[in-house]
């Protein structure tokens, strides 16, 4: 049996005791069944078949005994499940994500009994579905960059312009939190160049496991968009027109006409 000091005070453990059945009984801060900091945390990279994880209880225990959130653990497990060694380590074949979770370890000396809650997170390094390539864009519209990264636990995008960290809000520069994409708004020479050269941009993505850096995207300036052409031509053949026939107008109220005379 496990007590909580979250579950009852002093004098009512006191009571509880007494009354109670006989057995093996072990004592629990709320801390550690809430499973907060004090608990330990094991990071184990996919498919990594060497990972194992201490009990951290008294050597001296006579029995050693694993648990997989409150499920006990066959500790003559084959194949692909953890197993548990003769040192009473937990040793994990073959990592996977769906073994992540929470552990527990119990070790019993005669009368005593122990317990030891971890925390187990199988991940690995981000990956990037999406990243961010070369492009060329019109002065004064909008522009998005994108970085998709994947990983457990999932990874924190940085972006990064010519090495230097962006800062979401920084002048023009403005981050979507939800897909990392980086949107620079209203494009001007000043976002994209320096020293009248494309910088490259990237992201990178970090978790436990390690961190990526994404491919470099440099961004060529575009005076004016060629879709945009026909638009362009068209407003330009009408304005041309009408200058022309005001020009002739103009021109022909202008002329004296010769006055006869006789």
């Amino acid at each position: 049996y496990c007590l909580t000091e979250r579950k009852m005070n002093c004098l009512v453990l006191i009571c509880c005791l007494l009354l109670a059945p006989s057995g093996v009984y072990c004592w629990r801060s709320s801390r550690q069944a809430a499973g907060d900091d004090q608990s330990p945390v094991y990071y184990i990279t996919i498919g990594d078949n060497t990972a194992t994880i201490q009990c951290g209880l008294s050597s001296q225990a006579v029995n050693v005994a694993w648990y997989y959130e409150n499920t006990p653990i066959d500790p003559q497990a084959q194949g692909q499940t953890p197993a548990i060694l003769a040192d009473g380590r937990l040793r994990f074949p073959n990592p996977q994500i769906a073994q992540s979770g929470w552990y527990t370890c119990a070790t019993t000396s005669g009368a005593e009994r122990e317990e030891r809650d971890c925390l187990v997170i199988v991940g690995g390094k981000p990956t990037f579905a999406l990243q961010p390539r070369d492009i060329a864009v019109v002065v004064g519209t909008n522009l998005e960059l994108p970085c998709v990264a994947r990983g457990t636990p999932p990874p924190d995008v940085t972006w990064f312009y010519d090495g230097d960290v962006i800062i979401d809000g920084m002048g023009n520069y403005r981050i979507n939190a939800t897909t990392h994409s980086l949107i620079i708004q209203n494009v001007h020479p000043q976002d994209v160049l320096k020293q009248m050269n494309p910088k490259p941009f990237y992201c990178e993505a970090e978790n436990v496991f390690g961190s990526v850096e994404s491919g470099r995207a440099r961004v060529s300036l575009n005076e004016m968009n060629s879709e945009l052409w026909p638009t362009y031509t068209a407003l330009s053949y009408v304005y041309l027109r009408s200058a022309f026939v005001c020009v002739y107008f103009f021109g022909f109220a202008q002329t004296k006409v010769p006055v006869n005379t006789n």
